[in-house]
């Protein structure tokens, strides 16, 4: 007999914060990381490098919402077809009235 109730998590981590696996959380961590961008302290001896390290982590989180936009495309592109697809053969179904 099948185990039911099974639950599985997926915890995505960059540069050693839990990033959640959503929409709403990339764009959340995408909001942090701008404003870490712009209270950067410009006189500080890290700077450069931390402004390097963001802009990479914020190019990782434009791929990763990239990556979301386009499956939620390919997930409505499917519905669509689905309906569509549906539609049609519903439309295509003889009724009995005409079948006499």
């Amino acid at each position: 007999m099948a185990r039911e109730g099974i639950n599985r998590n997926l915890n995505i981590y960059v540069n050693d914060k839990e990033v959640v696996n959503s929409l709403s959380g990339i764009t959340r961590a995408m909001s942090q990381t701008r404003n870490e961008l712009r209270n950067l302290n410009r006189n500080a001896e890290n700077y450069d490098s931390e402004v390097r390290r963001l802009t990479a982590h914020l190019s990782d989180l434009r791929d990763m919402q990239e990556d979301f936009n386009d499956e939620l495309k390919n997930t409505l592109n499917s519905v669509v077809k689905y309906l569509a697809y549906k539609n049609f053969m519903v439309a295509k179904k003889p009724t009995t009235a005409s079948r006499k």
